[in-house]
């Protein structure tokens, strides 16, 4: 898959349960807002929605410095996204979980 000049997002994502606990985590907003930056960053340069870079996953540092907030906030999102289910970790690898579903022509909205 190329890369993606829009991305599509559910528009009652902010009714989803999973995003209102994160909201109201300490600090949740922040964490929304990297995860719409992580959905951007997927579309514009990981369109199968798989972070790696040059053969490797992408790290916390990496990811902070990309998307321009402190790392350890980053690392708390990381882990809130896939406790959560959002991102998978595998292999040292972060990806969005069903990226391919919901980016995909046929996506069902």
């Amino acid at each position: 898959m190329s890369k993606l000049d829009f991305i599509r997002m559910d528009s009652e994502i902010f009714n989803n349960s999973k995003i209102q606990i994160i909201e109201n985590m300490l600090g949740g907003d922040t964490l929304i807002v990297i995860w719409l930056k992580l959905l951007a960053l997927a579309g514009r340069e990981f369109p199968d929605g798989v972070f790696i870079m040059n053969g490797k996953g992408i790290t916390g540092e990496m990811f902070a410095a990309i998307l321009g907030e402190f790392e350890p906030t980053v690392r708390m999102a990381l882990k809130t996204f896939t406790t959560f289910g959002m991102m998978e970790l595998r292999d040292g690898v972060y990806s969005i979980t069903n990226w391919k579903k919901w980016q995909s022509p046929k996506a069902p909205f």
